[in-house]
């Protein structure tokens, strides 16, 4: 099954509008719910305020063909969500607006091509006018109202901006969930790891297991023979008239004898003991590994570099004040690693998050950086019931990095205020050239596009939105950036004095997001869907 011309476009130009209408009700302060159907009817519907996570939601239409464009909706908005934590809504919204404005240009005549490259060179203006507007977010009132407008919960929000106080913008902040119905937060020294010992035997008192000064291995070697070990005991026995005694093993993976051979000694009173596999997955794990062993000023034992265990000397293992562990987890304190080393090891690291793009591995880089600093903080989220507990997790987790974001980046007016300005600049831009050439069509295109989200906002708060937003605005660009329309007040209000702001990359993010989006399906000319009872045939593209 095929579609091929005009048709095709505006198959998916339906099936995003539907995807786009429906998340369009939740944006802003005072946006709507939307109740989504469980898979067992017997239960109540899901109510959700959250672009993002209402996208999910949608899996097709029955027109396979709109399918793909809401498809394509969804992919935009988790784009977004996984890249930055916020900002979904407002792309798709935007996105929404160029579609429909550029299809309706494409069935006039205008060539899909042309108005591409048109597009494409509007882009960097817009970025820039939305770059000029910023500010440095450098007190705590516009941190809090930032965190409870994501969060949605004014004790959590102050938890949040503490720990940011705390460990800075680059620290590691976890979220966990907590067994309470209360919110909390704790602060360890030292780097902190989702590892727990190999055995219980490990124990010390009061369900850890703690050892004081000790020698520490790092090793990328898989441990199961006594024979692998006993060189390096025997090396640190020989020391045990020192203040530095006891041995922590920490590997890819630690089983059979050379366990046993650890845990002998621990319960003989020989030599204090202890093992942990490295936390991590994957390349990560050597990663993780690397940056302990930095931390405690020993050496990597990788069995990839041909490093043998029976090689080990003193001088290799690594040291700390302080190894603890529990069963889910360990703390390395008071690492005895060179400064300078450590240093450099996180400036190598922030290097990688300023190149990285996946917002997974940013925030493992995020982690490790601020681990390698020396402290952690936890966020503990309690709740009556464990769907509360794991919603303000999540929204915890991507207020954390929006507020990453706006520290790097600065701030902007909130509320879609900062898009409007960079409508206004386009618009001078675009009647300065007489003619309607297709660069004057593309940036009416982008015009249009930018003022959907505050006049979405305005919507769903019950405003007349064209009365405070035209369609197109005045081209005389406002003189103070920082004016916007506060929807809980009903009037215009400096929106840095009322905390209403968004940082800049969000809005970038979200912006070029929607822009890449539009292109695609203002330039797709074809479709085909291979039922599921032949998807192993051949396609044929005969009408």
């Amino acid at each position: 099954m095929n579609c091929i011309g005009p048709n095709a476009r505006e198959y998916l130009r339906r099936g995003f509008k539907q995807m786009a209408d429906a998340l369009e009700v939740t944006l802003g302060p005072r946006g709507r719910l939307v109740a989504v159907e469980r898979d067992s009817r017997r239960k109540a519907p899901e109510l959700l305020n959250d672009g993002a996570r209402l996208a999910r939601r949608f899996y097709g239409l029955p027109s396979r063909f709109e399918s793909m464009g809401l498809l394509m909706a969804r992919h935009l908005a988790w784009q977004i969500e996984e890249e930055v934590g916020d900002g979904s809504t407002m792309a798709v919204v935007m996105a929404r607006r160029l579609i429909e404005d550029g299809c309706r240009l494409i069935t006039a005549g205008v060539d899909p091509m042309l108005l591409r490259r048109a597009l494409e060179k509007a882009q960097p203006v817009v970025i820039e006018a939305i770059k000029t507007q910023a500010r440095p977010m450098d007190s705590s009132a516009p941190m809090i109202a930032l965190a409870q407008a994501m969060i949605g919960n004014a004790e959590l929000a102050k938890h949040l901006h503490e720990c940011f106080d705390v460990v800075g913008s680059q620290g590691a902040i976890e979220v966990r969930p907590s067994n309470s119905v209360t919110h909390d937060r704790e602060y360890i020294q030292g780097a902190l790891w989702n590892k727990g010992w190999e055995s219980q035997s490990f124990a010390t008192h009061g369900g850890e297991a703690i050892l004081s000064n000790p020698y520490i291995l790092f090793t990328t070697h898989r441990l199961s023979a006594a024979t692998d070990l006993m060189p390096i005991m025997q090396k640190v026995a020989e020391q045990a008239h020192t203040k530095q005694h006891g041995l922590a093993v920490v590997s890819f993976n630690i089983e059979g004898e050379a366990l046993n051979l650890l845990v002998m000694n621990k319960r003989h009173g020989t030599l204090p003991t202890l093992a942990v596999n490295a936390p991590g997955a994957g390349d990560e794990r050597f990663d993780i590994l690397q940056d302990l062993a930095t931390l405690c000023g020993g050496k990597l034992v990788a069995e990839e570099a041909g490093h043998q265990l029976e090689n080990v000397a003193l001088s290799d293992l690594g040291s700390a004040d302080e190894f603890r562990a529990v069963r889910s987890a360990f703390t390395l304190i008071g690492g005895k690693g060179r400064p300078a080393a450590i240093r450099q090891r996180v400036a190598d690291i922030r290097k990688q998050i300023a190149k990285t793009k996946d917002n997974d591995i940013r925030n493992q880089l995020f982690e490790r950086a601020g681990k390698l600093s020396g402290g952690v903080a936890l966020l503990r989220v309690g709740g009556a019931t464990e769907t509360e507990r794991e919603f303000y997790k999540t929204r915890c987790e991507d207020a954390v990095r929006v507020i990453r974001a706006a520290m790097e980046s600065g701030v902007v007016a909130g509320g879609g205020w900062a898009y409007i300005y960079a409508a206004q600049i386009l618009q001078q831009i675009a009647l300065a050239n007489e003619g309607y050439d297709d660069d004057a069509l593309a940036r009416s295109l982008l015009v249009a596009a930018l003022c959907q989200p505050a006049r979405a906002i305005l919507r769903n708060s019950g405003y007349d939105a064209a009365a405070i937003v035209p369609i197109h605005p005045t081209p005389t660009p406002m003189r103070n950036t920082a004016l916007g329309f506060d929807v809980t007040q009903g009037d215009m209000v400096d929106m840095f004095v009322a905390n209403i702001v968004d940082p800049v990359n969000v809005l970038i993010a979200a912006f070029r997001a929607a822009l890449s989006a539009a292109i695609m399906i203002l330039t797709t000319e074809a479709l085909i869907h291979k039922p599921r009872d032949n998807r192993d045939k051949e396609v044929t593209l005969d009408p």
